[in-house]
């Protein structure tokens, strides 16, 4: 099971940020950018009820962040649109 962190509102996450446009401390603005992400959890169909539960410790069970190294390849590697500073 894959899910996507895509959105956060820093009003709803930091007491005192009035508004969206409203300057954050450089803290917030880290544990903003770790919210952002995918989360993915290995899941599994228990007994007769087919109801599906997380397997704890499970090897696929991992958080991916903006820092979280990864690697292109195939036709994208190298392109330009794909190039970051």
């Amino acid at each position: 099971l894959v899910v996507n962190h895509e959105y956060t509102n820093e009003q709803l996450m930091f007491a005192g940020v009035a508004s969206e446009s409203a300057p954050t401390t450089p803290e917030q603005k880290r544990i903003a950018m770790m919210a952002h992400g995918i989360s993915v959890v290995e899941v599994q169909r228990h007994g007769r009820t087919g109801e599906w539960r997380p397997v704890r410790n499970g090897r696929r069970n991992r958080r991916i962040t903006t820092d979280t190294p990864m690697e292109l390849t195939g036709p994208a590697a190298g392109s330009p649109y794909l190039r970051t500073s």
